[in-house]
């Protein structure tokens, strides 16, 4: 079992990590407390928890006692490149620092950050995009292409704010970089078209979907 974003249910899997069962009809069951409610269930004798979770959330969020209890592995995707592939990750950093750079003129007060202009971004950002981009072009083209390939990914993450104020920070476009087209679609059903994604984050700042809504997006999209 994989457990994401569960944090409501962490306290209460101490019974499933001790091996605190009880046994019915030849089957171990635990109790799973989700609030005032306690279901009882059922344990494979094959099976593994995992618990996924950044080392921020681990930090502020997690209870010591299961902190201990549990068997830590760092994963990061750095882990997964080569020195070449490192390089270029280390290349798209700089490219990024120097995006926010225009982003905080020197009159400005409060300095803006990376995950303040791409959404989601983290310290493990760059080497993500890198790899998928070294898996999805294999070993047919240089260090440039993939360093350029990966650099309209980050900017496809861009919040339209912040290329507004690099434009006009910078006294240029994006379209000096060539990588104007990629960040705008003229719809969400385009973009639905031209993106072979499966999993997908929309972040809007607009009012939330009414019912109304919903169904005309639907018909919109399918």
């Amino acid at each position: 079992v994989a457990l994401i974003n569960c944090g409501y249910i962490y306290e209460s899997i101490y019974d499933a990590m001790n091996q605190y069962y009880q046994t019915w009809g030849g089957g171990k069951y635990v109790n799973l407390g989700l609030g005032t409610h306690r279901p009882p269930c059922r344990v494979d004798s094959k099976s593994r928890l995992v618990i996924f979770a950044t080392l921020e959330e681990v930090k502020k969020e997690f209870p010591i006692p299961l902190i201990n209890r549990l068997e830590k592995h760092e994963i990061s995707s750095s882990l997964a490149l080569q020195d070449d592939g490192k390089k270029i990750a280390n290349d798209l950093m700089r490219f990024s620092q120097n995006f926010v750079c225009f982003q905080n003129p020197p009159q400005q007060q409060k300095k803006l950050k990376a995950s303040d202009c791409f959404v989601g971004f983290n310290e493990d950002t760059c080497f993500s995009i890198v790899s998928k981009v070294i898996g999805n072009r294999m070993d047919s083209s240089g260090p440039e292409s993939r360093l350029n390939a990966a650099k309209k990914l980050l900017l496809e993450s861009a919040s339209p704010d912040s290329v507004i104020r690099f434009e006009a920070n910078a006294r240029k476009t994006l379209c000096d970089y060539e990588f104007k087209d990629s960040i705008v679609e003229p719809t969400l059903r385009n973009f639905l078209d031209n993106s072979s994604d499966k999993f997908l984050q929309i972040t809007t700042f607009s009012r939330l979907l009414t019912n109304l809504d919903i169904a005309y997006l639907e018909d919109e999209l399918y």
